[in-house]
């Protein structure tokens, strides 16, 4: 993907091109940057003047303040010194993307402090759509109710809004003061009302605040890699061009299979063409002290915020959509666990609340019911037999190349490394602790605490204290625990 490179001055008023003065033109030009094959010109605002930096914030905080929308930053950095000690931030890659505020009723089920909107928003599209009549609601699976509605955001948040009017800024921040970053961070990172997705947030937080002075931030490495499972999203590993890789074939699979009109179709075409990644090693780690940048690095920079937007879309629609919402109740509980550290809550209260999961109750609408048992039983039946021959084929494979491989003492292959471990175990008979423990109370002249080590009262514990005539154990001194846990057998 090629974009034009403008620059702000105090001439620029829009970035759209009618609006570049002839001076951001020539810089256009002599940037050698050629244009897309689409007829669209797709604009990338680099801003390198402190002042025009912190004007851009101040943009941004208004939107944040403005109470009918909410706002979320699609952020990725790019380091100079990258895997060396001399690690410095050199830029910031920000797509903000405003939409108009979920209704009260929404706002009233989930705490959006905890809930980012972003995924607030789709389970208020979730409820409108599964209220229509159903004569209303088109016939269609749930990929590709997803791919359509992940095909509709790319098109108009990026292809008709961001990228024709310069709404993809680049901060280079390398030779700006740290009040500058200061600024940033306290104005963007740690307000709360707006959410920022980041892919591998570990890294870039540490150049932007700190993990535990951002607020609301995401993650698609985090959401993909710990709440989506295999079936759903089938990949080998969880970098963004692998993501990115995927979503863009998950796209050329519905062009080829749903009926699009001509210009549809151009438009899909368009996706593809701006989700086509390459995580080029030499980009990643090129001189990202060198200044100015070159077009390539602010390509390569300009593509991450892209693809994390898209990848980011698919993700938490594959959340709120797929299997009825259920793996959006490990990614709630998450959330909650992980973003209530900050909250006015006493532990204890934050405690007592988590252990009934009041925080999942709302979920209920959106989730499984008595009236889904018939269908989710039918798909069980359906997988079964295929599932039972899969592993016990898979598990006969796996013994037979491990036994090749302890036999004739062969540590790797191409897919597998042989591993060992020894656990030892260490045991007292128990008369000998209690001696142990009244002796060192006799002799000891230091104070001795009481041992508050609580020991399982066992079946077989009984059965030895009884057999050595021993009385039972006082009921009061016994401290009962109780736990529930549910599995669900074959009848």
């Amino acid at each position: 993907m090629k974009v034009a490179i403008f620059h702000q001055n105090e001439e620029i008023s829009s970035p759209s091109s009618d609006n570049l003065s002839s001076a951001s033109k020539e810089e256009l030009i002599n940037d050698n940057v050629s244009p897309p094959k689409s007829n669209k010109k797709k604009f990338v605002e680099l801003i390198s003047n402190e002042k025009q930096a912190k004007a851009k914030i101040d943009e941004w905080k208004e939107m944040i303040n403005d109470p009918n929308v909410h706002t979320v930053f699609y952020l990725d950095t790019e380091v100079g010194g990258f895997k060396t000690n001399s690690e410095r931030l050199s830029c910031i890659q920000c797509l903000v993307v405003s939409s108009p505020r979920v209704n009260d009723q929404i706002l009233r089920l989930f705490n959006p402090l905890i809930v980012p909107p972003s995924i607030s928003h789709l389970l208020e599209e979730k409820r409108e759509y599964t209220l229509k009549p159903v004569e209303n609601v088109e016939e269609e699976n749930v990929d590709q109710f997803i791919d359509n509605k992940v095909i509709r955001e790319i098109e108009s948040v990026l292809i008709r809004d961001a990228l024709p009017n310069g709404k993809i800024v680049i901060l280079d921040v390398l030779d700006m003061s740290d009040d500058l970053l200061d600024y940033f961070e306290d104005n963007i990172m740690f307000d709360e009302r707006c959410e920022k997705v980041f892919h591998y947030k570990t890294f870039d937080l540490k150049f932007l605040g700190g993990a535990s002075y951002c607020k609301n931030v995401s993650c698609t490495h985090e959401i993909s890699s710990k709440y989506i499972p295999y079936h759903l999203l089938p990949i080998s590993n969880y970098k963004l061009d692998t993501l990115s890789h995927y979503l863009t074939s998950r796209i050329i699979s519905h062009i080829n299979n749903v009926s699009q009109t001509s210009n549809d179709i151009g438009n899909l075409e368009e996706i593809k063409e701006l989700l086509t990644y390459s995580n080029k090693k030499e980009l990643q780690e090129s001189d990202w002290f060198e200044r100015p940048l070159s077009p390539t690095q602010v390509e390569y920079a300009t593509q991450d915020v892209i693809t994390l937007f898209g990848v980011h879309q698919l993700l938490i629609n594959i959340l709120v959509h797929q299997d009825n919402s259920f793996h959006l109740q490990s990614y709630f509980k998450y959330l909650y666990n992980a973003r209530s550290a900050d909250s006015e809550e006493s532990p204890q209260d934050l405690e007592e609340e988590d252990s009934k999961n009041e925080y999942l109750l709302p979920l209920a609408e959106f989730s499984d019911s008595s009236k889904d048992i018939t269908d989710i039983e039918d798909s069980i039946k359906e997988i079964e037999d295929e599932y039972k021959l899969l592993e016990s084929k898979m598990s006969t494979l796996q013994d037979r190349i491990k036994q090749v491989m302890i036999r004739e003492n062969i540590t790797d292959t191409r897919f597998f490394k042989l591993s060992s471990s020894k656990r030892a175990t260490q045991q007292v008979p128990l008369h000998l602790l209690v001696e142990h423990i009244a002796n060192q109370r006799s002799t000891t002249k230091v104070k001795v605490n009481p041992i508050n080590l609580p020991v399982g009262v066992t079946t077989t514990m009984k059965k030895a204290l009884k057999e050595a005539g021993f009385a039972d154990i006082p009921t009061q001194s016994i401290i009962k625990q109780e736990s529930s846990s549910y599995r669900i057998t074959k009848k």
